[in-house]
């Protein structure tokens, strides 16, 4: 039996690891990839900010997003699922996708937000609409995957909670979350006179506080739990 059921959390493993490192890769593919593609494959105004002059869209899409995206993945994968995930995570997305379209709505409609590669006078070009689709995608994606790895934690047993309380992949989305949050403050700082600016500024700062206050509510129970 122990031997069956070693097999059997080694496999589980496994197929985390996979789900895991797929999202990942596709995260950077779709985000990172694709507005590379865009800006070495066609001709931008060299006077406003590009691609690689954001610290967010290179390090952060390109290293910390997909990590994050990865080990969300790989730890909802773990946990059983909860009987309520599917229509919450509905709602869930449409709360993501919803924020995108205010943070989108709130740059493109700022005649104070400063012009860059993407945008000029709050008309997007191709990479663009492009990265506001990713954006609002990204967005929903991750609120899912926030919620649906709440309620599966919810609906776990105490060490499994205890676990992942104490495990490097909660470390490593807190600490990947967090330098996200720092990359975005320092691209929109230079301009945090700017409406759009500040929005990102403390929308970013406002949803990592969040977080941080549910992971730290989890961990009370857990401990509570296991007391």
């Amino acid at each position: 039996m122990s031997l069956t059921r070693s097999i059997r959390t080694s496999m589980r493993a496994v197929r985390s690891t996979r789900r895991g490192v797929a999202s990942g890769l596709l995260v950077w593919a779709t985000g990172f990839g694709a507005m590379n593609l865009f800006w070495f494959l066609g001709k931008w105004n060299e006077q406003v900010r590009g691609l690689w002059s954001y610290w967010s869209a290179t390090v952060g899409d390109g290293l910390l997003l997909p990590v994050i995206m990865g080990t969300l993945t790989y730890e909802i994968s773990k946990l059983p699922p909860s009987p309520r995930e599917k229509p919450i995570g509905s709602l869930a997305a449409i709360v993501g996708w919803g924020l995108g379209e205010i943070t989108i709505h709130v740059w493109t409609s700022d005649p104070s937000a400063e012009p860059n590669w993407t945008q000029a006078n709050g008309q997007l070009n191709a990479a663009g609409q492009y990265h506001a689709i990713f954006l609002k995608s990204m967005l929903a994606a991750l609120v899912v995957c926030a919620v649906v790895l709440g309620l599966r934690l919810a609906n776990a047993q105490p060490a499994q909670v205890e676990r992942f309380v104490k495990s490097r992949s909660l470390m490593t989305i807190v600490s990947a979350n967090g330098i996200f949050v720092s990359l975005v403050v320092v691209d929109n700082f230079a301009m945090r006179s700017s409406r759009a600016s500040l929005f990102s500024m403390f929308g970013v700062l406002f949803a990592f506080v969040v977080f941080l206050v549910l992971i730290r509510r989890f961990a009370v129970s857990a401990k509570g739990t296991g007391q």
